[in-house]
């Protein structure tokens, strides 16, 4: 996204890639691993890699009495999620990231602000000669194929936390085994699989920093902690979408216009302020606003 100078370079670089660019780029760092300031090489070679036990002591720092009991549907009921009232949701697909389906629902509740997304489409880490598949992904999306989202993650904003952890992280894993398994089932994942990084359950990508390679902030081991972290603007521009009623983007452009005014009362890092508001000159937080496709960020006006 546009959201910092690093993760704009970054990401034009996954895009490039992504898009069709026959050779890979170099790599001799783990991708996806941590914000910054480790470099360690090869995955094999990552020694904070194999600690499995991050993602459980960061879950407990949240509060979470044993994140191996914990579920979705426990998560739902804990930030605001009553029956689908109040939810604003968003499906697209993102053409500068993963290129998976996101089936992004987002609710206000309090001073909470929390919002969690089904991830469809191939498996990045499964199926790496079918992936990226964004047809595919917008198929699933939009129901025009029948499958169970392989994860969902989610996010939480809270303004009464006025220290660490006020943004925070979690990831699910969809029993994709059992066809019959409701989302009330899935509990909570330590780590997670994205790439080719992945050799060996030993060096999974552990939450919340794999989560932070995009959402920035910095994490503090000692404490299990992240301190500093972003909700991401929707970028409607730099998104796909199905072709099918109801999942245009015209379709749900008004959803997309509540869903940045809700990233934006996060109180979110300056430079993605400054993209949603020149996204939306109207003012997102003006009913019907329309995006603007043509915002440059200030920075960037001598090379747009």
């Amino acid at each position: 996204m546009r959201c910092s100078k690093w993760i704009t370079l970054s990401l034009l670089a996954v895009a490039a890639l992504l898009a069709g660019c026959s050779d890979v780029p170099a790599h001799n760092d783990a991708w996806l691993s941590f914000k910054f300031g480790i470099h360690c090489g090869d995955p094999t070679h990552c020694p904070d890699l194999s600690n499995l036990d991050e993602g459980s002591k960061y879950y407990l720092a949240l509060g979470i009495a044993d994140p191996r009991t914990y579920t979705f549907e426990q998560w739902l009921s804990d930030n605001g999620f009553v029956d689908g009232a109040n939810v604003t949701r968003g499906l697209y697909a993102n053409l500068g990231d993963l290129q998976i389906g996101r089936d992004m629902n987002c609710v206000v509740s309090g001073t909470k602000t929390a919002c969690y997304v089904d991830n469809k489409g191939p498996v990045p880490a499964l199926y790496v000669n079918a992936w990226p598949d964004i047809k595919t992904a917008l198929q699933e999306v939009d129901g025009t194929l029948h499958d169970l989202p392989f994860a969902t993650v989610a996010m939480v904003y809270d303004s009464a936390i006025t220290g660490p952890n006020q943004v925070s992280f979690y990831a699910f894993q969809h029993d994709s085994n059992d066809a019959s398994a409701t989302f009330g089932k899935n509990v909570l994942i330590e780590n997670a699989i994205l790439d080719g990084d992945q050799v060996s359950e030993d060096v999974s990508k552990s939450i919340p920093r794999m989560c932070m390679a995009c959402h920035g902030g910095t994490y503090d081991k000692a404490t299990h902690t992240a301190s500093g972290a972003s909700f991401l603007p929707f970028d409607v521009f730099f998104f796909r979408y199905s072709g099918k009623d109801g999942f245009t983007f015209d379709d749900q452009a008004e959803s997309f216009r509540k869903l940045n005014a809700m990233v934006a009362a996060t109180k979110p890092a300056p430079a993605i302020q400054e993209l949603i508001n020149g996204m939306y000159p109207d003012g997102v937080n003006n009913a019907n606003s329309a995006a603007f496709d043509g915002f440059t960020p200030a920075g960037w006006t001598d090379n747009a």
